[in-house]
Formats: structure tokens, C-alpha cells, sequence
């Protein structure tokens, strides 16, 4: 807290954001709307260190940054719904859609302020830092959808559309994608009728593609970049090599479910999905004797992912004033790498511990494999690629590990409890088989290679100190590598929220004659965790666990009202 007052950082953020549409309907059934879109924003930031305290060695600093964000949408759509004979229902819609999306802004900061009042850009004496942006792209797409429903039993839905980016080069700027859909609402057949207990039986069917075009905005150019000393006058030099056929990735998606209803009082949903991508935007590595550049965009590879996804929701017991609702779901994802780029098998990732391989998950550690430590001597011990136990560190024995940081298994549970206007709610969220390399303990287990920073405990309780000891921290001095020591086991279970609440009974309400409803509540989130994880938080979007900031214990207490 103390830095933070003396090297404070001010933001201000202005926004406006707006909407306006015009609609007509020319003739029954057929509608035509305009939309435009306006979403703008400005922020500004002011950064000070003031030169009185003492970490900032008499030294002050200043800084100033100011950015503009304009972000433009119009939509033209054509809708056109008729109905046949009472049973065939038509709907049918064509459509443009545009985005532009422009970003400026600019940043300069100063040192050598010595009076903590005059600590501004000005009053320094050099420049330390300066930098602007300016970026922009542009979408345009066209689409049309047509859906059919057969006397509600039978519903088919089609669509197709065409995009383009201004991300992409001229030979890869469009792409064409398209989706099919079918459903058998098989409860309203006449042979289903006499089943009163099944209240909901649906089949569905849907395949279809789209496409991913998130990449920086100009990567398919051939770029020179200036900022260069060359014998103190400016220079410019070439920054990439840019291409040219760069395109859209590509996602095709097929899905096959099941939904049921029982007795009004049980929900269940079935799911099993098949997801190909292809085409994938991926910087790919090039040699540096092919005009000096490391890597560049490129569409390669193929990916799939598999899986099913299941839900249940169902009261236990439903009466006139009590209700006990449960709800659960869960789904598993196998992630598969097909193919690379080249020919390639196999590319290693300059993140930590990550290799992509065909054949294995996109997500899966590549590491040594730790063995332990000799109970002897103290010394670490890994073992090779074949399974040996050794007390060399290479980088050959490195392995696909078989563990990975997406959780294939994931899904969640609740229960609401309802008496008149009483309503206690909670939700759990799970992940299973899920793992995290903590480099907190990397750090703090360092035997002595990171002793500048807090050190464990465990390096005074759990070291190995004598013959015969067995632990898995080896003798002082042997410092901590990066292997499966650290790869932790992040399967937790939650409890994301707890809810009670109590709506104000009717006949209280109209007695004011301008309220509908009234309803108090206190709400909890992320009450309880349950993980083997030693990091402060087994829920993070990374491989690797490094000083992050968990969830936060929040509580809540508030009064809806509806006039």
C-alpha cells in the first residue's frame, strides 16, 4: 500500500455507447430493418513516483497516455414469415452486416522530477519512454436463413453466409460458411400421446461451419517499421514478411441430441458433439536465412474435439407452498491434434513446458519426469525417456507427460430450496483430472537459487539433511528445475454460489399500488474450495500457476424492486 500511494497510477474512462434502428413492415409477414451502432470510448492515465521516496532513489517520474476507440456496426436485415394450409410455417431472412473498428492513442513518460509537488511530464529532464498506436479493421458479411416447421413436429433450419476480414490477404479475405439443422419433436406424434408421462421428447441434428479470424490486424502484410538508429540519423527496416494467401480459420461443428421430459417434473439433456477445425491460424517457424525472419501467420494444421455434454434438472417435491429443486451437469472433451504444418509431427512451444505432437492434446505437458530424490546422498534423480532412473537433467528425456491443463472432465451441481417466499440456492462447479506446473513452488523450494525472494518452509522441515532421509526436496545447493515436481494435480470442487432470498408476498405489494414485486436477498460466491492444488487458486486459464490473483470471497446483500 505504501508504493502504491507513492507511485499512484489515475485512470479516467469516458464512453458512450448508442443504438438507433429504423423498422417497416411493407406488406404482412415481411419486415425490413436498419440498425446503426455507435460504441465510443476515451481513457486517459496518469502515472507518478514521487522522487521523496526512498525506493525511488530521489528519482522521480511522470507519465501521460491517452487512447480513442470508435468501434462502428450497420445492420440490414429482410425477415419474411408465412404460414401454408395452418401446418407449414415458413420463415426466411436475408441480411449485410459492417464493422469498423478504429484505435489511437499515444504515450510519453519523463524522469528527473525532484519535488513531489511538480512531479508531472514537464517538469523532468529527459525522456525515458514514447510510443503511439494506430489500428484499425474493417468486416463485411452477407447471409440468409431460411427455417420451416412442420405442424411443430418436424423443424428445419438452413443458413448460409459469407465474411470478410480486412486481417487477411487478398487471396484468403472471403470465406463462404453454412449450417444445417432438424429436429423430431417426437411428443407431438399421434402414437406418442397415449405416453402422459413423457412430456417433452425432441431429437436433434445440426452440422454446420464457421470461422475464426482473431490475429493481430495487418500480419498478412509485408511491413517495414521505423524507431531505428542508424549512426544517429532514423532508419527503417523490414519488421515482417507478411503473406498474402492468409485466410480464414475454419470450424465444423456437428451435434446429435437427445431431450426428454418426465412427468413434468424431470428435465435430461443429451449431447454428443464433434468439432473439426482446420486451416489454423498458427505462427509458424521459418529460417532466419529466408530474409530474416523467425515465423509468420499461416493456415496449418487440424484439430478435433470430441465429447458429450449431459444436464439433469428435475423437483424432488413440488407442492403449494414447498419446492426442492436439484440440478447437474457434466461433460467430457477429448482434444486431439491431427495434423501440423510441413509434414511436421511434432513443435515445440516457447511457453513453458508445452510441445505440440499429432496424435496427443494440444494442452498436454512435455517435461522430465521427476524420480525423486536419493535417500544417500541428497541428490535429485529423474527419469530418461525409457523409464531409467538417472541423475542427469537432459533435454531428451523430456516426454509427453499425459497430463494436461484443460480439464477433460468438468461440469457442476446445485440445488434450490423454495418455502412460500423463502428461497435458499447454492451451485457447485467441478473439474476433474486437471493439471497446473506452480512455479510459485518452483520459487519458493529453490533450494537456495531464489533466496532473494520468501522461501518455503518446507526447505527447513522437508529438506533432505541426512543419509536416509526421504523427501522429495533434495540437499541444499541442488537447485529446483523445471519437471514434474511441479506439476500439481488442479482438480477442485467449488462452491461459486450460496443465495437466500425472500419475495414480499403480492397482497402486501398492491397495497402501494406502484409496486409489482419486491424481493431482498444476500448472496455469497466462492464460499468453499476443495483441491489438492497448494496454490492460492486451481482456476486459471494458464499452464503454469505464477503469482496469480484468486477469485476473490465476495458478499453481497440487496433489494430488487419492480414498479
Amino acid at each position: 500500500m505504501e508504493w502504491m500511494a507513492n507511485n499512484p497510477v489515475k485512470y479516467k474512462k469516458y464512453k458512450v455507447i448508442s443504438t438507433l434502428f429504423a423498422e417497416a413492415t411493407l406488406l404482412e409477414g415481411l419486415t425490413i430493418r436498419s440498425q446503426f451502432g455507435i460504441d465510443f470510448s476515451h481513457q486517459s492515465a496518469f502515472m507518478q513516483s514521487f522522487p521523496s521516496y526512498k525506493p525511488n532513489n530521489l528519482q522521480g517520474s511522470s507519465g501521460r497516455s491517452s487512447t480513442d476507440i470508435l468501434n462502428l456496426t450497420i445492420t440490414n436485415t429482410a425477415n419474411y414469415r408465412f404460414m401454408l394450409k395452418d401446418i407449414h410455417s415458413f420463415n426466411f431472412m436475408i441480411g449485410q452486416e459492417g464493422v469498423d473498428f478504429r484505435q489511437e492513442g499515444f504515450m510519453v513518460s519523463t524522469r528527473g522530477q525532484n519535488n513531489d509537488f511538480l512531479t508531472n511530464v514537464t517538469s523532468g529532464t529527459r525522456a525515458t519512454s514514447w510510443s503511439d498506436v494506430a489500428a484499425a479493421y474493417a468486416y463485411v458479411s452477407f447471409f440468409g436463413r431460411g427455417e420451416y416447421n412442420y405442424d411443430d413436429r418436424y423443424y428445419a433450419d438452413f443458413s448460409v453466409r459469407t465474411d470478410g476480414s480486412s486481417r487477411f490477404g487478398v487471396d484468403g479475405r472471403w470465406a463462404t460458411f453454412w449450417s444445417v439443422g432438424l429436429m423430431w419433436n417426437l411428443r407431438k406424434e399421434k402414437f406418442m400421446q397415449k405416453y402422459d408421462w413423457l412430456t417433452n421428447a425432441q431429437v436433434t441434428f445440426s452440422t454446420g461451419t464457421s470461422g475464426n479470424s482473431t490475429i493481430p490486424n495487418y500480419d498478412h502484410l509485408a511491413l517495414v517499421s521505423g524507431g531505428l538508429d542508424y549512426m544517429g540519423e532514423a532508419g527503417i527496416a523490414p519488421s515482417q514478411r507478411g503473406n498474402e494467401k492468409l485466410g480464414w480459420e475454419q470450424l465444423w461443428t456437428t451435434n446429435i441430441g437427445l431431450h426428454l421430459g418426465l412427468f413434468s417434473r424431470i428435465n435430461f439433456d443429451f449431447e454428443f458433439y464433434n468439432k473439426r477445425t482446420s486451416n489454423m491460424l498458427m505462427e509458424v517457424p521459418v529460417s532466419y536465412s529466408d530474409g530474416g525472419y523467425s515465423s509468420r501467420w499461416d493456415n496449418v494444421g487440424v484439430m478435433v474435439n470430441r465429447g458429450v455434454e449431459m444436464s439433469l434438472n428435475t423437483d424432488i417435491i413440488r407442492t403449494k407452498d414447498f419446492t426442492w429443486n436439484i440440478n447437474a451437469n457434466v461433460s467430457y472433451n477429448k482434444n486431439e491434434l491431427k495434423e501440423l504444418y510441413n509434414g511436421a509431427d511434432e513443435y515445440i512451444v516457447g511457453t513453458t513446458a508445452s510441445k505440440l505432437t499429432v496424435g496427443h492434446s494440444v494442452s498436454e505437458f512435455y517435461m522430465n519426469r521427476y524420480a525423486g530424490v536419493n535417500p544417500a546422498n541428497g541428490d535429485a534423480l529423474w527419469y530418461t525417456k525409457d523409464g531409467e532412473v538417472t541423475t542427469e537433467l537432459r533435454e531428451a528425456d523430456k516426454v509427453m507427460t499425459g497430463k494436461s491443463y484443460i480439464a477433460p472432465w468438468q461440469g457442476g451441481f446445485g440445488t434450490t430450496l423454495t418455502w412460500k417466499g423463502w428461497s435458499l440456492n447454492t451451485q457447485f462447479s467441478w473439474m476433474a483430472d486437471r493439471w497446473l506446473y506452480n512455479n510459485d513452488r518452483y520459487m519458493e523450494e529453490s533450494n537456495g537459487q531464489f533466496s532473494m525472494y520468501n522461501q518455503s518452509k518446507r526447505l527447513l522441515y522437508d529438506r533432505w539433511k541426512k543419509p536416509g532421509d526421504i523427501t522429495d526436496i533434495p540437499r541444499h545447493g541442488v537447485y529446483a528445475q523445471h519437471d514434474t515436481r511441479f506439476l500439481e494435480d488442479a482438480s477442485f470442487l467449488r462452491l461459486k454460489n450460496l443465495m437466500l432470498s425472500y419475495t414480499l408476498p403480492q397482497n402486501w405489494l398492491k397495497k402501494t399500488k406502484f409496486i409489482s414485486s419486491a424481493r431482498l436477498y444476500g448472496q455469497a460466491q466462492n464460499l468453499l474450495t476443495f483441491t489438492k492444488f497448494t496454490g492460492l487458486d486451481p482456476e486459471t486459464n494458464s499452464n503454469m500457476y505464477q503469482a496469480a490473483y484468486p477469485m476473490s470471497r465476495q458478499f453481497s446483500f440487496g433489494l430488487d424492486i419492480t414498479f
